[in-house]
């Protein structure tokens, strides 16, 4: 029994990991889904700049 137990124990462990990695996953793809939007409206705004100047 005690051993039934501790493998429940360490299969509700995994379960729990698993579902903070999932969460983790979903962060850091919307944060990076941000920064390159953030980046490409940077980039348009700093190539119209440069356009202009070199003109």
């Amino acid at each position: 029994m005690r051993l039934q137990s501790t493998r429940q124990k360490i299969l509700d462990a995994w379960e729990s990991k698993n579902v903070a990695l999932e969460v983790f996953e979903s962060a850091l793809a919307k944060s990076a889904a941000r920064l390159k939007l953030d980046t490409s409206t940077s980039n348009q705004e700093n190539d119209g700049g440069f356009l202009t100047q070199a003109e």
